[in-house]
């Protein structure tokens, strides 16, 4: 299923796991995904080339993954702060928000860390790039985020079970558990 307004066409890459918006025909943001059993979907995170802000790109794949799940009948769950701050403009789309609050008892856990590296310690390794960074706040390992090519930071908590990771982008200041899927503002 696609969707176009104001030159945007907005479509579900469900190998990707993520929703993709292209403006003429160039990929202009994306919205990663996961699906949890039963009748719920997580909303990761969103993304728009810099190239593309302002023209409503982000809006676009937040309406889109909505409508997407009400017409399937899923319970969204957002974790993405775009989209929370979304839902919060828009109330016409409370009714498929989940009413399940998680509660993650990681945050707990959450340590003062060092970092480990001024980017991600794995691609300075290996000569790869990285979009955004992301702290192990178990043991400050620098990793790269999902939407960077080798996604280090989640499979650091993949093998190392530390579950916790901190934004190290300038202005953001949340918290991801990889294990209950929990997104945490301030952590």
């Amino acid at each position: 299923m696609a969707a176009e307004a104001g030159g945007i066409v907005v479509t579900d890459a469900t190998e990707a796991r993520r929703y993709e918006a292209r403006l003429k025909g160039a990929l202009a943001g994306f919205l990663d995904y996961r699906r949890r059993s039963g009748n719920q979907i997580v909303l990761v995170h969103t993304e728009v080339d810099p190239a593309f802000e302002g023209r409503g790109v982000g809006g676009g794949l937040a309406r889109f993954a909505l409508e997407d799940a009400r017409r399937r009948g899923l319970d969204v769950v957002p974790r993405c702060p775009f989209v929370v701050a979304f839902l919060k403009r828009h109330p016409e789309y409370q009714d498929v928000v989940s009413t399940e609050r998680g509660v993650c008892e990681h945050m707990d856990e959450v340590r003062d860390v060092t970092p480990s590296a001024n980017g991600c310690e794995d691609c300075l390794r290996i000569g790869g790039t990285w979009l955004h960074l992301r702290l192990c706040r178990t043991c400050g390992h620098v990793g790269c985020c999902d939407s960077s090519p080798n996604r280090h930071a989640s499979a650091h908590a993949r093998e190392t079970g530390h579950p916790v990771v901190t934004s190290l982008e300038p202005g953001e200041g949340w918290s991801w558990c990889y294990v209950d899927e929990i997104l945490v503002e301030g952590v």
